[in-house]
């Protein structure tokens, strides 16, 4: 969290407010510049209803401060001639939400633009230095050993939803609820890998992927173990996990305030593709990324556009091409924050890679863990 949501202070400082005077001249440059020889044409009117959404979203992105606010822009281009009046409700907080309108009209074009602002309440936005002050990392846990053990945890998950064939929001939903429960618990009181499988099993409900335990838990097993043991219906293996599961859920939902909604970076990176001229080879290696991400606490620090933005630039770099500088301009993404994600999961994988071995032994949950018995 920040140190604004620390401190008990409810609402914005006055210097993190969205303000109107800071917005308005911003969208009256970009209106006059853009439609200042703009003629209407149905054919054309949604692309430059587009282009001047995402112009707006792109400027407005730059403004420090503003990082805890969603945005909502609407752009309405209309033929000249008559004027009309629009109007728009919505539950509203008066003294941190914000509203701002600009107006464009000429012989030949007639625009307004819209830009609200309402101010997010979230409990799940940290720093990196809060990350060093983990209940793991009081327990006694390295803050690399921490997102190793997470890592590890995601993997897992990430191998069972392939091959339970869950769809990619699914998996990516349990790594983002694994990372905000060890936000309030400790990895010596649960074992990554209890989490991960009850962060899965609570996914595909939340993600209405639903999966039955009889089906489920022998892949979880199977994968915890590395391939060592199996979790039949009706075994002791199988009713072990399956107690680690019952018993973990209700834990898990009541640190995660049952707060089950997630903003995918998977939406952003959608959209950042489409506009972008990568190849199907970087292409898919954004997807590798994005997917990486997850597996470390990046979710907890950065926007999900943010991240996104991270992913097209790692798979820039690693096929770097001619005009590579350009493709993000124009994203709504801030430079030095998407830089920080890409030196968080290079620092990753160079951990990742020195920790390796070449004999991989099986996991084992410790006994100690008070709601997880062994189960691999």
């Amino acid at each position: 969290m920040t140190q604004e949501a620390n401190d008990g202070t409810m609402q914005p400082s006055i210097m993190h407010k969205f303000r109107a005077s800071v917005a308005q001249p911003i969208l009256h440059s970009i209106l006059h510049t853009e439609l200042s020889q703009a003629v209407y044409t149905a054919e054309h009117v949604e692309s430059l209803g587009t282009k001047l959404g995402v112009e707006i979203s792109s400027r407005l992105a730059s403004e420090p401060g503003w990082d805890r606010y969603k945005f909502i822009t609407n752009i309405v281009v209309s033929q000249p001639g008559p004027g009309a009046r629009m109007s728009s409700s919505c539950v509203w907080d008066s003294n941190s939400d914000c509203v701002v309108r600009e107006s464009f009209v000429s012989p030949n074009i007639r625009c307004t633009a819209s830009r609200m602002a309402e101010r997010k309440w979230t409990d799940w936005q940290y720093t990196r230095d809060e990350l060093k002050q983990t209940p793991s990392v009081a327990s006694g846990w390295t803050v690399e050993r921490e997102e190793m053990d997470r890592a590890k945890a995601c993997t897992l998950v990430y191998a069972a939803a392939r091959k339970l064939q869950l769809p990619q929001i699914t998996s990516a939903s349990a790594c983002v609820y694994l990372h905000r429960f060890f936000m309030r618990h400790s990895l010596k009181e649960y074992h990554h890998y209890n989490v991960a499988a009850t962060c899965l099993f609570l996914a595909c409900k939340a993600e209405e992927s639903l999966r039955k335990l009889d089906v489920f838990i022998p892949v979880i097993a199977y994968y915890a173990s590395k391939g060592h043991r199996k979790a039949v219906v009706g075994t002791s293996e199988y009713d072990k996990w399956r107690s680690v599961i019952v018993t973990t859920e209700p834990i898990v939902l009541e640190a995660l305030c049952f707060d089950m909604v997630v903003d995918h970076p998977h939406v952003s990176l959608v959209h950042m593709l489409e506009r972008t001229p990568l190849d199907e080879r970087r292409k898919q290696m954004a997807w590798s990324f994005v997917a990486d991400c997850m597996r470390v606490p990046v979710c907890l620090v950065h926007e999900a556009r943010t991240v996104a933005g991270a992913a097209v630039e790692l798979a820039m770099r690693v096929a770097p091409e001619q005009g590579d500088n350009a493709v993000l301009d124009g994203a709504g993404v801030r430079r030095a924050e998407v830089e920080s994600v890409v030196q968080w999961l290079l620092e990753f994988y160079a951990r990742e890679a020195q920790a390796r071995r070449p004999v991989t032994e099986a996991v084992q949950t410790p006994a100690s863990s008070p709601a997880s018995p062994t189960v691999g």
